[in-house]
């Protein structure tokens, strides 16, 4: 009739601990994480590497990688005659070095406006959180990096200075999920 009665099994057959090790679905299988505490500079409207990465390897092609990657940033307008300033930011994985855009998992972009346009020098400045789940399918290791760019030439940094000789924590937080 497709049913098991409970005669047809051993007392200790079926228990909390054997049924979590035959599922693992949504375990933390592991977790890596890393802070750099430099500074990156640059500009252009070319991405370019924020100067933090990390790596995982998972232990099956069915896992799951929650990336967490956060930074401190700023942007100059280096005095150009623009009412706004922006840096797009955006978060690649590899596991055969980074050729190409295809590697980008997730993209994002901070910006300010500012009403004066005469040549004006300012700055913005502020955190990234870049949160998302990645299914790589790969038991080989990953890498994961940021790169940024802004969009007209503004001078960029990442880790930024905080104004007491010391730079703003850049980190990477990589958790591996049994699916």
């Amino acid at each position: 009739d497709g049913t098991i009665a409970s005669g047809d099994l051993a007392d200790d057959a079926v228990t909390a601990a054997k049924i979590a090790d035959a599922v693992g679905l949504g375990k933390i299988l592991q977790v890596q994480s890393s802070i750099a505490q430099s500074r990156t500079t640059g500009s252009g409207t070319t991405y370019a590497d924020a100067g933090f990465s990390d790596t995982i390897t998972c232990s099956a092609t069915s896992s799951k990688v929650l990336v967490i990657a956060n930074f401190n940033f700023g942007v100059d307008n280096n005095n150009q005659s623009v009412t706004s300033v922006s840096l797009k930011q955006r978060l690649l994985r590899s596991n055969d070095g980074f050729s190409s855009d295809s590697n980008q998992i997730y993209a994002t972009t901070s910006f300010s406006n500012f009403p004066e346009n005469s040549g004006m020098d300012f700055i913005i400045a502020g955190t990234t959180a870049m949160v998302t789940v990645d299914s790589p399918s790969s038991t080989s290791e990953l890498t994961y990096k940021v790169q940024v760019r802004s969009n007209s030439g503004d001078l960029w940094e990442v880790g930024t200075d905080l104004g007491d000789s010391e730079f703003g924590a850049r980190g990477f937080t990589l958790i591996e999920i049994g699916a």
